[in-house]
């Protein structure tokens, strides 16, 4: 991954927490609703795990969020 990449995914992820603590869901309720580990969701908002795409998607969703 560039750096550019990588600048470009911490500031999308960055947007990603912002949002979750915005509507008040926290990380195992947003886990819970994406099926996916807890722990797995807060490595990935650290920025200490890598994710799929679809998986990212599912998230942006669920979160009523928009890529630009």
């Amino acid at each position: 991954m560039t750096e550019e990449e990588k600048k470009i995914m911490r500031e999308l992820w960055l947007r990603i927490q912002k949002k979750r603590q915005k509507l008040k869901i926290s990380q195992e309720e947003l886990s819970w609703i994406l099926d996916m580990d807890r722990s797995y969701l807060s490595m990935v908002e650290k920025w200490k795990a890598n994710i799929a795409y679809l998986k990212l998607r599912k998230i942006v969703q669920a979160l009523d969020m928009e890529i630009k």
